[in-house]
Protein backbone atom coordinates (compact mmCIF):
# COMPACT_ATOMS: atom_id res chain seq x y z
CA UNK A 1 0.00 0.00 0.00
CA UNK A 2 2.51 2.47 0.44
CA UNK A 3 4.42 1.73 -2.32
CA UNK A 4 1.55 2.70 -4.39
CA UNK A 5 1.35 6.17 -2.53
CA UNK A 6 4.38 6.64 -3.42
CA UNK A 7 3.82 5.89 -6.54
CA UNK A 8 0.51 7.61 -7.26
CA UNK A 9 0.74 10.87 -5.34
CA UNK A 10 3.30 12.41 -7.00
CA UNK A 11 1.83 11.58 -10.38
CA UNK A 12 -1.54 13.75 -9.15
CA UNK A 13 1.03 16.61 -8.36
CA UNK A 14 3.40 16.52 -11.55
CA UNK A 15 -0.13 15.78 -13.83
CA UNK A 16 -2.07 19.32 -11.99
CA UNK A 17 1.15 20.82 -12.10
CA UNK A 18 1.25 20.16 -15.79
CA UNK A 19 -2.54 21.50 -16.54
CA UNK A 20 -1.34 24.70 -14.40
CA UNK A 21 1.62 25.22 -16.61
CA UNK A 22 -0.64 24.82 -20.06
CA UNK A 23 -3.26 27.21 -18.57
CA UNK A 24 -0.94 29.90 -17.53
CA UNK A 25 0.88 29.44 -21.62
CA UNK A 26 -2.58 29.40 -23.21
CA UNK A 27 -3.91 32.81 -20.84
CA UNK A 28 -0.32 34.48 -21.89
CA UNK A 29 -1.40 33.89 -25.45
CA UNK A 30 -4.42 35.60 -25.34
CA UNK A 31 -3.20 38.47 -23.05
CA UNK A 32 -0.70 38.87 -25.93
CA UNK A 33 -3.24 38.75 -28.59
CA UNK A 34 -5.59 41.56 -27.05
CA UNK A 35 -3.25 43.77 -28.68
CA UNK A 36 -3.90 42.49 -32.23
CA UNK A 37 -7.15 43.66 -33.27
CA UNK A 38 -8.81 42.54 -36.81
CA UNK A 39 -9.36 45.93 -38.55
CA UNK A 40 -12.43 46.00 -40.43
CA UNK A 41 -13.91 49.35 -40.14
CA UNK A 42 -12.96 52.87 -39.21
CA UNK A 43 -14.68 55.36 -37.31
CA UNK A 44 -14.01 59.15 -36.83
CA UNK A 45 -15.38 61.80 -34.21
CA UNK A 46 -14.45 63.66 -31.23
CA UNK A 47 -13.72 62.38 -28.19
CA UNK A 48 -16.63 63.76 -25.37
CA UNK A 49 -16.39 61.31 -22.81
CA UNK A 50 -13.46 58.91 -21.85
CA UNK A 51 -13.18 56.37 -18.96
CA UNK A 52 -9.76 54.33 -17.99
CA UNK A 53 -9.67 51.88 -15.58
CA UNK A 54 -6.98 48.47 -14.98
CA UNK A 55 -8.44 45.17 -14.67
CA UNK A 56 -7.30 41.83 -14.29
CA UNK A 57 -6.98 39.08 -17.35
CA UNK A 58 -5.95 35.91 -15.66
CA UNK A 59 -3.31 34.99 -12.79
CA UNK A 60 -1.51 38.52 -12.60
CA UNK A 61 -1.82 39.69 -16.08
CA UNK A 62 -3.57 43.02 -15.94
CA UNK A 63 -4.65 45.27 -19.13
CA UNK A 64 -6.16 49.02 -19.14
CA UNK A 65 -10.04 49.03 -20.25
CA UNK A 66 -10.12 52.09 -21.86
CA UNK A 67 -14.19 53.16 -22.74
CA UNK A 68 -14.61 56.47 -25.10
CA UNK A 69 -18.04 57.72 -26.16
CA UNK A 70 -17.53 59.45 -30.16
CA UNK A 71 -19.46 61.79 -30.86
CA UNK A 72 -19.73 61.62 -34.81
CA UNK A 73 -21.21 63.71 -37.79
CA UNK A 74 -24.37 62.28 -37.59
CA UNK A 75 -24.48 59.95 -34.36
CA UNK A 76 -22.39 58.83 -30.85
CA UNK A 77 -20.62 55.29 -30.36
CA UNK A 78 -19.44 53.79 -27.95
CA UNK A 79 -15.39 52.68 -28.28
CA UNK A 80 -13.55 50.33 -26.16
CA UNK A 81 -9.45 49.71 -26.34
CA UNK A 82 -7.71 47.13 -24.54
CA UNK A 83 -4.11 47.44 -23.55
CA UNK A 84 -1.97 44.73 -22.24
CA UNK A 85 0.04 46.37 -19.75
CA UNK A 86 3.79 45.16 -20.03
CA UNK A 87 7.24 46.37 -19.11
CA UNK A 88 7.12 48.50 -22.46
CA UNK A 89 3.87 49.78 -22.62
CA UNK A 90 2.62 53.17 -22.58
CA UNK A 91 0.00 54.72 -20.93
CA UNK A 92 -3.44 56.15 -22.32
CA UNK A 93 -3.05 59.49 -24.78
CA UNK A 94 -6.44 59.66 -26.32
CA UNK A 95 -7.72 62.85 -24.28
CA UNK A 96 -11.81 64.39 -23.83
CA UNK A 97 -12.15 67.02 -26.88
CA UNK A 98 -9.45 64.92 -29.22
CA UNK A 99 -10.61 64.24 -32.66
CA UNK A 100 -10.02 60.92 -33.94
CA UNK A 101 -9.99 57.87 -36.20
CA UNK A 102 -10.16 54.30 -34.95
CA UNK A 103 -9.39 50.84 -36.97
CA UNK A 104 -11.55 47.90 -35.41
CA UNK A 105 -14.33 46.09 -35.59
CA UNK A 106 -18.43 46.04 -33.91
CA UNK A 107 -18.92 43.91 -31.53
CA UNK A 108 -22.73 44.52 -31.32
CA UNK A 109 -22.86 48.57 -30.58
CA UNK A 110 -19.67 48.70 -29.69
CA UNK A 111 -16.55 49.51 -31.28
CA UNK A 112 -13.53 47.95 -30.42
CA UNK A 113 -10.00 49.13 -31.58
CA UNK A 114 -6.47 49.13 -31.02
CA UNK A 115 -5.07 51.53 -33.39
CA UNK A 116 -5.91 54.76 -33.86
CA UNK A 117 -5.04 58.22 -35.07
CA UNK A 118 -5.52 61.62 -34.32
CA UNK A 119 -6.52 64.66 -36.50
CA UNK A 120 -6.50 68.36 -36.13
Amino acid sequence: MILVTAIVIPLIFFYFLHLTIENRKKRHEEWLRLAEVKELAVIAGEVKQSLSKIERFAFDYKIVVERYVLKGSKQSFKAIRRIPITSDSIPPTIKEGEQITCYGYWEKDTFIFNRYTARS
